[in-house]
């Protein structure tokens, strides 16, 4: 047996690349996370966007198929204006969304609709 020459250590690393890679580690996992948040809420405000576009096309297709009952219903205008604005609400949160995957500080000025 030679005692001279000491046994070398597995993995032998220093404090400042431990530092490093858990930094890196911590950085790359946060984006991951905020990057599935926008994705998500994207998601959420596109598709309530669609909903509310169908919904107005169908008070519109309500007040153009009803011939004479459309006097008696005469906020369906409103209706059909009113789901156009939530849909126009709705589309520009998610495009929002869309533009704060890589830009995190744009989420801050994201007011979405109720």
């Amino acid at each position: 047996m030679n005692l001279a020459t000491p046994k070398r250590r597995w993995l032998q690393f220093r404090l400042r690349t431990l530092l490093f890679a858990v930094t890196f580690s911590a950085l790359a996992l946060g984006w991951w996370r905020h990057r599935q948040f926008c994705l998500t809420k994207a998601n959420f405000h596109e598709d309530m966007e669609a909903i509310y576009r169908l919904r107005g096309s169908i008070a519109s297709y309500r007040e153009k198929t009803d011939g004479g009952l459309a006097a008696l219903y005469s906020g369906w205008k409103a209706e059909e204006e009113h789901f156009e604005n939530l849909a126009d609400r709705h589309g520009n949160t998610g495009k929002a969304f869309r533009a704060a995957v890589f830009r995190p500080w744009l989420r801050l000025a994201i007011h979405e609709p109720e």
